[in-house]
């Protein structure tokens, strides 16, 4: 996000400025993850929406349901409804402790939440957007593979969004390994067995990089300067490609980029648009897209791509440079 070069001295004076004001939003992101956990074992706290609590604790069931109905075909219980039920609390209480796992579904939450404010209030489609659909029609049989796969992918988690449910597959290669230890770390002794065939069998069934988030990343890596600058509007890219471009352009993780959206993340939103190198007004542009009343904070047109990526990275380092 360029402007018309301030003095050195007026840069830093703007840079710790926002730094102090990003380190806000920093707090109320540090307290998710513990506020998260706290919700779903049964606690009460207003930080974060029923809906949200609601479906990330439906998707942490299911991947707690997929796990143990994999142990329980090794098993071969009786009745696998009461094997899996007698196993599931512990193993959530397992999964409830992965940090990097509720990120991920908060953000897959919050993302959902974008998709269907888009298709309500901006008639967005939230499987086939507009600059998605120009891939499909691609001569480049490669954009055209991952542009169909990415659309397939959408569709699943569209509709698994809505169920409050997520497919295994759909964890990133790293995550899907973490979740893994987890599981094998919450089975019983007498479970060993059973579970490391579920495991062997779930990895043998995992297909590394057909995930959504990553078949996404990897359209975006194919894609020339002119699809790759429709990638960071909301408007033609729709909410998921939007946030996969953005956290590659910015730098960032993109859990964090996904919970940006959110209009308490304003400024941190803003700084990403800054440092994915987007203009004032192009970036003024997509937040008034996520928030109809928004507009870029005070002093961030002062703010170069490079100025705007050091006050993210002094504030994720602690403020360390």
């Amino acid at each position: 996000m360029t402007a018309a070069g301030p003095s050195p001295d007026s840069a830093m004076s703007v840079n710790a400025a926002l730094r102090a004001e990003l380190a806000e939003c920093d707090a109320a992101l540090g307290a998710l993850i513990p506020t998260l956990k706290t919700l779903l074992a049964g606690g009460r706290n207003t930080a974060l929406s029923e809906d949200v609590v609601a479906r990330v604790r439906g998707m942490m069931a299911e991947i707690a349901r997929q796990l143990l109905h994999t142990q329980a075909q090794s098993a071969q219980p009786e009745d696998e409804a009461v094997y899996i039920s007698d196993r599931r609390e512990a193993l959530t209480g397992r999964l409830l402790g992965n940090a990097d796992l509720l990120r991920f579904l908060h953000g897959l939450a919050i993302e959902g939440q974008l998709s269907e404010r888009l298709r309500v209030h901006n008639a967005l489609d939230p499987v086939l957007s507009p600059l998605l659909q120009r891939l499909i029609a691609s001569a480049e049989t490669e954009i055209f593979e991952l542009a169909m796969s990415v659309l397939a992918g959408q569709a699943r988690f569209v509709e698994g969004w809505r169920r409050m449910k997520l497919p295994l597959n759909e964890l990133p290669a790293g995550l899907f390994d973490a979740v893994l230890a987890d599981y094998r770390k919450a089975a019983a002794e007498a479970d060993s067995e059973a579970a490391e065939q579920g495991v062997a069998s779930l990895r043998k069934a995992y297909g590394e990089g057909k995930c959504r988030t990553e078949l996404i990343a990897r359209l975006l890596g194919q894609l020339g300067d002119g699809d790759l600058s429709d990638a960071l509007s909301i408007a033609q890219a729709g909410a998921a490609i939007f946030v996969s471009a953005l956290s590659i352009a910015a730098d960032q993780e993109r859990d964090i980029v996904a919970l940006s959206t959110n209009e308490s993340q304003h400024l941190r939103m803003s700084l990403l648009l800054g440092a994915a190198g987007l203009s004032s007004q192009a970036a003024a542009e997509q937040l008034l897209v996520l928030h109809p009343d928004a507009s870029l904070p005070d002093r961030i047109d002062q703010l170069s791509a490079e100025s705007a990526s050091a006050v993210l990275r002094a504030n994720m380092s602690g403020g360390a440079e």
